[in-house]
């Protein structure tokens, strides 16, 4: 049985890690490394990317993939760097098309795109006792915009409930100290979510419609909308292009003024379903056939 090891930063939530070494459990034996060392055991060497300059051995099958575009600041600026520094993989991995072509390698390296998925968890949740109002999960790095958002849910309803899940920067929670009904709960571990989730009634989809945001799928939306929570969130191309295939209890948030959100109910179109799994997802990707036996 030939081995695989993912390679990743360690900062971002990844829950597409679960789900390959789910699936390709049966065909290879898998490491997670946070670290790009100790790598020449390995048949294939598989890198979410970041600025990894690793050249494979000869024996070795090289994977990149790009689970984001690069952030603020300087996001164009970043991947343009990318491009010209990164050795040649063997296979290329993206979200989806508008980011394959916003990145736009000129090589003949092969390439697919394989989007997000949810995990079943999140179809079966329980109807619960509502503890928070609105949760959050995902980064709070400052693009995020999460202090203007608190403050302005704070003017609309004081006594609001929110649970905040992952991990919060020093100054967000100090500007919040006083305000018990805001949690910050830290990182919780991916299959912990959908318990987060029972207890929550609005999902928080703080995507702002900047790069690379907006050309990037918003998982955290998937998984509310799978929960069947009503979600409050701004309005980006990805959203848009989302809320008109799934339906989902959607409210801008750029027009919030008051508390309950007013929510369009979309029910004429079909709610997420096993399609958005992440078997499904990955299967549809062909992935499996680029990979050595």
């Amino acid at each position: 049985m030939k081995t695989l090891c993912f390679i990743h930063s360690g900062r971002a939530d990844l829950p597409e890690l679960n789900a390959y070494r789910s699936y390709f459990s049966e065909r290879y034996r898998m490491d997670i490394k946070t670290e790009p060392v100790n790598l020449q055991h390995y048949d294939i060497v598989w890198f979410f990317m970041g600025f990894y300059r690793y050249n494979p051995l000869p024996h070795q099958f090289m994977v990149h993939e790009f689970a984001s575009l690069s952030l603020p600041p300087l996001a164009g600026c970043k991947d343009w760097l990318k491009k010209q520094a990164l050795p040649l993989p063997h296979l290329r991995i993206f979200q989806n098309e508008n980011q394959r072509s916003l990145m736009s390698f000129r090589d003949k390296v092969p390439t697919l795109t394989r989007d997000m998925g949810i995990s079943r968890e999140f179809l079966q949740l329980q109807d619960k006792t509502k503890d928070f109002d609105l949760i959050y999960i995902g980064s709070m790095d400052k693009t995020r915009q999460l202090t203007a958002i608190l403050f302005r849910l704070l003017s609309i309803k004081p006594d609001i409930r929110v649970a905040m899940v992952g991990d919060a920067p020093a100054a967000l929670k100090q500007q919040f100290a006083d305000k018990p009904q805001i949690l910050f709960a830290g990182r919780v571990h991916h299959q912990d979510i959908p318990g987060w989730l029972e207890r929550s009634a609005i999902g928080l989809n703080a995507v702002p419609n900047l790069r690379p945001y907006k050309f990037q799928t918003s998982t955290k939306l998937m998984e509310y909308a799978a929960a069947g929570l009503p979600v409050l969130g701004y309005l980006n191309d990805w959203t848009k292009n989302f809320l008109t295939r799934y339906s989902v209890q959607y409210a801008d948030l750029d027009q919030l003024q008051s508390w309950p959100p007013l929510f369009e109910n979309s029910t004429v179109l079909p709610k997420i379903n096993d399609e958005l799994l992440w078997e499904r997802v990955i299967e549809r990707s062909g992935v499996e056939h680029y990979l050595p036996e």
